[in-house]
């Protein structure tokens, strides 16, 4: 935990005229449950509240259409901030994680905000059942080789569209080169870059 860290276990972030409850991952329950997940081998990434986080929620708040009224599986929820602003725009929410504990923070964070219509999918996303939706979400889950095939089997085995958002890194870049499906680019100022593949 870092020095000065806050110890409050929630903190509320305005974004776009909506209040977000959100956990403090410094918190120390939550940092010893997260890095007790890490030390017992389970392979995650925990979201650290980038800026980049925060822009695609505004994006989501300004275009509205790609996800509300849907039923959205977001792919490596954890306890991403665009979670929240998906769950409460969108009808119906799966999320998705490979790590338990970062599935049990979700859901608590999902609870915190009012939001109560989701169903969990633990496990690696390239290989649970895909339910029946209207649109899959990855933030920030492509990011070197084992990623880029992660997605690119899911991506093999379901033409639901898929709103992915990212940095510019090689894997990303190629596996955007790679893919059959049209790409619409949906730019982000001084943020990341986000792509709906239909």
């Amino acid at each position: 935990m870092g020095v000065g860290a806050s110890t409050a276990r929630w903190h509320t972030l305005n974004l776009d005229g909506e209040d977000l409850d959100l956990l403090n991952l410094e918190h120390p329950d939550i940092h010893r449950r997260v890095i007790a997940e890490i030390a017992a081998g389970v392979d995650v990434y925990y979201d650290e509240r980038w800026k980049a986080t925060e822009h695609f929620g505004r994006l989501l708040y300004s275009r509205r259409d790609l996800v509300e009224g849907k039923t959205v599986l977001i792919l490596g929820a954890g306890v991403g901030l665009e979670t929240l602003v998906i769950g409460k725009l969108c009808k119906k929410l799966y999320i998705n994680d490979l790590a338990p504990v970062s599935l049990e923070l979700c859901e608590e964070q999902l609870n915190k905000n009012g939001i109560v219509d989701y169903v969990t999918l633990p496990g690696r996303y390239e290989e649970i059942e895909i339910p029946d939706v209207d649109l899959i979400v990855g933030c920030f889950v492509v990011y070197e080789k084992e990623t880029r095939e992660a997605m690119a089997s899911l991506m093999s085995r379901t033409t639901t569209p898929l709103l992915l958002v990212n940095e510019e890194l090689d894997a990303f870049q190629d596996l955007m080169r790679k893919t059959d499906r049209e790409v619409e680019r949906i730019w982000i100022d001084e943020g990341p870059t986000v792509v709906l593949l239909k």
